[in-house]
């Protein structure tokens, strides 16, 4: 054994200047190699696409139908085991929830062992895509860990306007997100078709958040989310963007949120006036004008 394995500092050097292809080549022909390379690639699994890679082939492929046999596999616990090892290292997730991708999604919930996939996912961001008008959402239990703090949702283009408003009621309603530290949503101003109760809705339920990121319709319909929304008690930053030309507003009352510290606003003249018209803070540090 060479004794560059013995020096950490360099074997982290290494998996860094590695792809994560070769990394997990080198640790499986190389034992001590793979005490630190197995974390590293565990670590950067940043798609649900390479997460589905290391799963048990079981997990992917249950039955198949050959005439005149059908063909039953069986889970095979080590798998699962060797699996869970090295899942407690991935802490961040990008989750694409599309047509083509639900299927793998919900195929993995029957053989879910009682221990979270993840158990130490700390965000997650949802990649709204082509979707049909009832979306089953139930695979999202896959990745609720405990442990989860933010949540990023992105809205595709060429999807009906009514998806992104109908994702977000449902995670609003049907499925129990864990209390949240960070909350981020972006689009294209037609994305914000009905959003304004429902996103407003999902906010209020999430009452420990420190950040809060909106991107997305008009700065009526923003300002609209924000006096739904209410008091965040614990806000500490928040950002707002709209690339529309033109909003009206209606004389809003004043929010304070007593713990924000940074704002950062983008957008047309009168949408910046009338953000800084109705939010204010005592400990405000940072106003940044985009």
């Amino acid at each position: 054994m060479h004794p560059i394995w013995d020096i950490p500092e360099l074997l982290e050097a290494i998996c860094d200047f590695l792809g994560i292809s070769d990394v997990a080549a080198m640790a499986s022909v190389c034992r001590t190699f793979w005490w630190t390379a197995m974390p590293y690639v565990w670590r950067n699994i940043n798609t649900f696409y390479k997460l589905m890679q290391l799963l048990p082939e079981d997990a992917l492929s249950t039955i198949h139908d050959i005439a005149p046999f059908t063909l039953k596999r069986r889970l095979n616990d080590s798998d699962w085991a060797r699996f869970l090892t090295h899942s407690k290292y991935t802490k961040k997730l990008c989750v694409i929830i599309a047509d083509e991708t639900s299927e793998d999604y919900l195929q993995l919930l029957p053989h879910l062992p009682s221990t979270p996939l993840l158990p130490n996912l700390e965000s997650a961001e949802l990649e709204i895509s082509r979707i049909p008008e009832s979306p089953n959402l139930e695979f999202m239990s896959l990745f609720l860990a405990r442990t989860l703090s933010e949540v990023r949702i992105r809205v595709m283009e060429g999807y009906p306007d009514s998806f992104p408003a109908l994702v977000v009621q449902i995670l609003a309603k049907k499925i129990k997100l864990p209390p949240l530290k960070s909350f981020s949503i972006r689009g294209s101003t037609s994305s914000a078709d009905q959003m304004e109760e429902r996103l407003s809705q999902l906010l209020r339920s999430q009452q420990g958040l420190q950040a809060v990121n909106i991107d997305f319709g008009s700065g009526s319909q923003i300002l609209e989310i924000l006096h739904s929304t209410g008091q965040l008690l614990h806000l500490r930053h928040l950002s707002l963007r709209t690339i529309y030309s033109y909003c009206q507003f209606e004389q809003a009352p004043r929010l304070l949120f007593q713990e924000l510290e940074t704002l950062k606003l983008e957008g047309p003249p009168f949408f910046i006036h009338a953000v800084l018209d109705c939010v204010g803070s005592g400990n405000m540090r940072s106003v940044k004008l985009l």
